[in-house]
């Protein structure tokens, strides 16, 4: 089933929209002590050449993923897993992985319409005669 303009265009609404929660959401998660790393945060959509979304990511200052691990001090990650000296601060992943059933759920429910739109284009239609 090929989708039209309007129905790629619905379904990348729901995504940008979804995206965005996230970032909203871990801005509010970002600890303080991490330097510009909310005002750095920024979603970035990736479309393919028919117009839909298939990529979704977020850019950020390579620190944040320190943060994310916990790893401060100038430390490697293995050093400070070795050292015991972690502190993770889950910020981004944790959010991400928490919202993504509801989208997947947007996107089935979504598809679904679609699918049973084509499905009644499909039927024969009965012009007022008894069969």
């Amino acid at each position: 089933m090929a989708f039209t303009a309007t129905e790629i265009e619905e379904i990348n609404q729901i995504i940008r929209d979804w995206g965005k929660s996230v970032m909203g959401e871990a801005h509010g998660l970002t600890p303080r002590s991490t330097g510009n790393l909310q005002s750095k945060l920024k979603v970035v959509f990736k479309q393919d050449g028919g117009g839909m979304i298939w990529k979704v990511a977020y850019q950020f200052p390579r620190y944040g993923v320190f943060v994310e691990q916990g790893v401060f001090g100038g430390l490697s990650i293995e050093e400070a897993r070795k050292a015991g000296k972690t502190r993770p601060r889950p910020w981004l992943n944790a959010t991400i992985q928490e919202k993504l059933s509801l989208l997947e759920g947007r996107i089935a429910q979504k598809n679904l319409v679609l699918v049973s739109r084509a499905i009644e284009k499909s039927l024969i239609k009965n012009q007022g005669t008894d069969v």
